[in-house]
Formats: C-alpha cells, structure tokens, sequence
C-alpha cells in the first residue's frame, strides 16, 4: 500500500497545476441493506503469578451472532479550480446481532456515524493525491460510545479502465478513562470499467489499536499494567450497475473480516492473558441516486471517487456504498 501511495505522489508531482476540468460538481445519496453473521471463534488465556503457579487453557466458543445491516451515505464533490478538489462525505451504519439458538438473549446494537473531509489534487489522465479527515462516533448497546479520529491520505492511478487506489490514516479514539487508544488504518482497491456504467472492484484493508496506559493515569507499567489490542483485516467485493438513461444505480457488496482481540493484565506479581479470534460475514443490497456524472466512469476519474477511511470497529468494517 505505501508503495502505490508513492508511486501516486511521484507521478502526480509534475501535473499538480493541471488546468483542465479536473474535478466537476458530482454526487450521489445512498441506501442499503443486508445480513451479518459474526463467528466468536477461539479463544485462549493464561494468568497466575510470575514466582508461583498458573494457568493455562484454549478452546472455541462455539457462539454465533447474525443480523440485520443497514447503511446510508451521501457523498459530495466540488472543483476549487484548476487541479485542486474537494470531497465531503457522511455515513450512518447500523448493525443488530443476535445470538443464534438463544431466545432469551438480548440483540447487540453497534451505531456508527462518520464525517468526512478530502483534499486533494487530481489529473484526469493520471490519478489523484490528496488528504484527509474524519469523525466516527460509535454507540453500542448497554451505552457504550466513543469518538476515533482519523487523519491520513487519498492516492489513485488510473491506468487504462482501471484504477488502483490506497488510503492511509493515523487513528486515535477519545476515551472516557486513563487509557489512550492509538493505532493505524490502511486500504488498498481496484476497480475496472468493463462498460461505462459497470464497476467491479475488490479491495483489502487492515486495522489496528492499541489501549494503554496514558500519561494522566498514573500507572507505572509493569508494576501495574492494563493493555489491550484490536486487530481486523477484511477482503471484499462489489458491483455496481448504472440502469441507462437513469439517475439510479445499483449495487452489492460482500466482505469478510478476520478480528482479533487481546487484553494483558498485571499487578505485581500476578498477571492474565488472553486472547480471542472472530470472524464477521456479510453482504449488502442497495440503490444510489446520483448526480453531476452521466456515467459511473466518469465519476471516477473527476466526480466522487474517495470513500471514507474504514472503521476498525466491530461489526462496522467498511463503508461499501
């Protein structure tokens, strides 16, 4: 991924004063719908004392949670002349999961609801290189929130009917507590025109955060130390059709996400571990209405082309519309 970014910049260095229509007045507002199934999977731990006995253990959870999926996004660009262009974005996701075989157990809620910011120079013939911004403020059941905060890059290039773009961002999450959560977020797409109003494209992203002890809490690590770690990868498809001689389009997506949590416990002399792997399918349905493109290709390679970081947030992956 860091390659292309480079690849993007070094490419895009001679053309940044590019006069041509680079960036036109374009958008789309979008629904979807769709079905999650989440797979808690293993898990592992190990605690005791460092001078003494412990304890060790594995196995798998044998818990499955499945629900609805529901997205909306409206997406806006705008020329600021020459090559220069901006890009605003809003999300709202929801996810409900319920856990399989259960009719007593309660649905798991996770609401997310993003803002976006892109700034970016473009050349019609080349690709694009930019930066950008973004709020998502996460609501789960049992009143659990929080607000991350993104700040990274945009690249693109356009070769032939395909482009290939990446997407980069340092992530930090406001926490209510005396832990700070860091981490990054990257991604990488391609997506091919086999007709003007057809979009195929496969992408990739990874995440990972870190929750430790800040400066404020005044804890002295190891003497005690409470740390936890979330990682998520995903791989996902979709297809876009645009009907002819309409606003509307079409599309599906389908992603599958791999997670993993840990958390390290210590005080003194005692300490526990533990770990656990899951993983999260689904797939979406939905319609966009668009304007300022005639064709999804030309949205492309000088309408709204850039989509919001994605979320290392459970259940919440990617914004696929």
């Amino acid at each position: 991924m860091k390659r292309i970014f480079a690849t993007a910049v070094v490419a895009l260095i001679p053309t940044a004063a590019y006069a041509d229509e680079a960036t036109h007045y374009d958008g789309f507002g979008s629904i979807a719908a769709g079905y999650g199934v989440f797979d808690a999977g293993d898990y592992s731990y190990s605690s005791g004392y460092t001078d003494g006995g412990s304890s060790q253990g594995s196995g798998t959870s044998n818990t499955t949670l499945s629900g609805l999926d529901l997205e909306g996004r409206v997406s806006v660009t705008v020329p600021l002349g020459g090559s220069l262009g901006a890009q605003v974005d809003g999300v709202f996701a929801r996810n409900s999961l319920k856990q399989r075989n259960c009719s007593g157990c309660s649905t798991f809620n996770v609401s997310e609801s993003t803002g976006a910011a892109h700034l970016f120079v473009r050349n019609p013939h080349k690709g694009l290189i930019g930066v950008s911004a973004q709020r998502t403020s996460s609501n789960q059941s049992y009143g659990n929130s929080q607000a991350t905060y993104y700040l990274g890059g945009d690249a693109q290039l356009y070769l032939g009917r395909a482009t290939i773009g990446t997407q980069v961002a340092y992530v930090t999450t406001d926490t209510s507590g005396s832990y700070g959560q860091k981490g990054y977020v990257a991604a990488a797409y391609v997506r091919v025109f086999p007709m003007d109003n057809l979009s195929l494209s496969l992408n990739v992203s990874y995440g990972k955060q870190d929750w430790k002890p800040n400066s404020n809490s005044g804890y002295n690590c190891p003497g005690y130390c409470y740390t936890q770690q979330f990682k998520a990868s995903d791989f996902g498809a979709k297809a876009e059709y645009r009907l002819p001689g309409s606003r509307v389009s079409m599309f599906a997506t389908v992603d599958y996400t791999d997670q993993s949590y840990g958390n390290d416990y210590r005080s003194g002399t005692y300490f526990s571990i533990n770990h656990n792997e899951g993983s999260n399918v689904r797939a979406l349905f939905g319609f966009k209405l668009n304007f300022g493109s005639s064709t999804l290709y030309q949205r492309d390679r000088s309408g709204a082309s850039l989509d919001p970081f994605p979320s290392p947030a459970f259940g919440a992956w990617n914004y696929e519309n």
